[in-house]
């Protein structure tokens, strides 16, 4: 009694559908609250029933799959902030507010231990119960309707929901904990998304969706899309400084702002490759920046790093979309 582990005996629950997690979910935040109640108790219950107790099932299983993730009670400071933009990055968490174990650890947190048992249920219901795809394309507007966009090229991938995020514009790669900024990061960005150029007159369109992974519903949790003139003249900015020495093949990471402020991503940007600057040694391209002009228009290499929402904003899109 008290512990939220595994039990022996097998539940009905373990076969429950997903999506009656997020009905319960909704029916209660719409409910009036009992002052009887003891708020901690329902969000208890729920996580034991449908998260501990509920075997994942999925085509692709790891062994993080019996990993619970459990959000400490806190205080939260006024004026606190958790709003990791690239390069400069905000004072680190002085401690992580969240922990994990797996299903089989022996001493699982009770009620009465200090936890947020309504947050633990939300990060566990974005980490278990959804697969996450990002889809990545250069778009160009077609001739005959000036509004339409027609795909050039497009790239899919699997991505994977996180509370922390390693750093893609620094050789260490330092981890840091983001929580409850949720991190949907590509580490291996320049390979997944080496053919995505830009050129004058296109723009590049992200949109990141999330799948019930036994319905297979899909909902849309952040879309939005930069065109080239905007990234070129950022890329600009960012790279007009005389303590670089400019070559093909240099990476500029670019933050952008999601649609009315929703979410962030983070783009890597460069001069495409051509085989002439490629063959080149430093300072062959050093006196090759003086002897000739810069491409007004370069085609642009456009990597994609990660794409973060809070929380709150991603389970309020997957309860009411």
């Amino acid at each position: 009694q008290g512990s939220f582990g595994m039990t022996e005996k097998k539940k009905e629950e373990e076969t429950l559908p997903k999506n009656e997690l997020l009905t319960l979910i909704q029916s209660h935040r719409n409910a009036a609250m009992d002052l009887n109640e003891d708020p901690g108790r329902f969000w208890a219950e729920l996580f034991r029933m449908y998260i501990v107790e509920v075997n994942h099932h999925s085509d692709d299983l790891t062994e993080d799959d019996d990993l619970l993730w459990y959000v400490k009670k806190v205080e939260r400071v006024e004026g606190a902030t958790t709003n990791f933009d690239d390069g400069e990055e905000a004072d680190s968490l002085n401690e992580e507010n969240f922990f994990v174990l797996r299903k089989t650890d022996a001493n699982l947190p009770t009620l009465t231990d200090p936890i947020n048992w309504e947050e633990t249920v939300y990060l566990n219901t974005i980490m278990h119960q959804f697969t996450y795809k990002l889809s990545i394309a250069i778009c160009r507007k077609k001739m005959s309707q000036s509004s339409k966009l027609e795909i050039v090229r497009r790239v899919n991938k699997k991505v994977y929901a996180s509370p922390s995020k390693r750093r893609m514009d620094s050789k260490a790669g330092e981890t840091i904990y983001t929580y409850p900024l949720i991190y949907f990061a590509v580490d291996d960005f320049e390979d997944c998304f080496k053919t995505l150029c830009i050129d004058k007159g296109q723009q590049i369109c992200v949109q990141l969706s999330a799948y019930d992974v036994q319905t297979n519903k899909k909902c849309t949790l952040f879309q939005g899309g930069v065109l080239y003139d905007a990234l070129h003249e950022l890329f600009d900015w960012r790279k007009n400084s005389w303590s670089r020495i400019w070559k093909s093949g240099d990476l500029e990471f670019l933050p952008l702002v999601g649609p009315r402020g929703k979410g962030k991503a983070q783009v890597a940007v460069g001069i495409a490759d051509n085989e002439e600057s490629s063959n080149a040694n430093v300072f062959q391209r050093f006196a090759s920046s003086f002897s000739k002009p810069t491409e007004e228009n370069p085609t642009l290499n456009t990597f994609l790093t990660y794409i973060t929402l809070s929380w709150e904003s991603i389970i309020n899109d997957l309860l009411w979309k």
